[in-house]
């Protein structure tokens, strides 16, 4: 952790006011997953393209992330089935920030990403007024058939390109959580490069060099393949396989649970 906080202090910062000129709320994301052994060795060679987002003198910001989904399961079902247009529904809570949002993702059929949001401090069981209409607006089907399904939290660095229109985002200590059931993958990776239109930049290129592929993972089906054995995931098998094989060869005595 020391070796990580001394390669971050190396970067240059920006505040949550800048971040504004980011927002990339209609893009393409593309995820990698590695070793957190492995991330020391990315954040040194990418250094001089990116700035660094530093909240209150933080330059690791702690996300806590509730999913709602029917009670079958059907927003999961249809990123088993690879739907083309799909839906998440989240809350999301910026811990240092001690601020809440709503949050609703839409996956289009042209592989882009559409996030709209409103602020919410908590995640709540049930709607208010406000969100009730925010998420009809949007959704094509009833939202109080939703309910709290899984909650998944974890510490994010958030990287701005000097010279694009990117934005990185590195998830590390993935805590999911499912009821009073609490399970730490802490030595996976998740990063996710955000952008206004598909572009070569340099974490594109380094990525590429090291031989680390994209890999279509989503935290919310990650959590309900690990704490819900009995749900169908018969298409994320082979995923899974690769996923447990990464923690067991980096952490010997993990439990993955998969």
């Amino acid at each position: 952790m020391q070796e990580l906080e001394d390669i971050l202090k190396t970067y240059e910062t920006i505040d949550l006011n800048a971040m504004e000129e980011v927002k990339l709320l209609d893009r393409t994301d593309t995820k990698y997953v590695f070793s957190r052994k492995d991330l020391p060795a990315l954040l040194s060679n990418i250094q001089s393209h990116y700035k660094l987002l530093e909240i209150n003198g933080n330059l690791i910001a702690n996300y806590r992330t509730v999913y709602y989904d029917t009670a079958n399961l059907d927003l999961y079902l249809l990123h088993h089935h690879g739907a083309n247009n799909r839906y998440k529904v989240r809350h999301r809570t910026y811990a240092d920030t001690q601020t809440g949002f709503l949050e609703l993702k839409f996956t289009t059929n042209k592989g882009r990403t559409v996030k709209e949001r409103i602020k919410q401090q908590e995640a709540k069981p049930s709607w208010s007024a406000e969100a009730g209409k925010f998420l009809s607006t949007h959704l094509p089907f009833n939202p109080n058939l939703l309910q709290i399904s899984m909650g998944v939290n974890y510490r994010r660095i958030t990287l701005v390109a000097k010279n694009a229109q990117e934005r990185l985002t590195i998830d590390t200590n993935l805590e999911l959580l499912y009821g009073a059931i609490h399970q730490k993958i802490p030595n996976l990776v998740i990063a996710e490069v955000k952008q206004a239109r598909r572009m070569k930049t340099p974490v594109l290129s380094y990525f590429k060099k090291t031989g680390i592929s994209s890999e279509s993972l989503s935290k919310y089906c990650l959590a309900v393949n690990t704490m819900r054995p009995e749900i169908k995931k018969n298409n994320f098998i082979e995923k899974l396989n690769s996923l447990n094989k990464l923690i067991y060869d980096t952490i010997p005595h993990a439990s993955a649970n998969f």
